[in-house]
């Protein structure tokens, strides 16, 4: 089993990637 800060940091990561996504995305469909 993973340890907490382990799981912690691959869920930031993962919600930072897909934060990512979503703003290139939003922007793409202001301009």
């Amino acid at each position: 089993m993973a340890k907490p800060s382990q799981t912690f940091l691959l869920l930031s990561r993962a919600y930072q990637c897909h934060l990512h996504t979503w703003v290139s995305l939003k922007q793409r469909d202001i301009n």
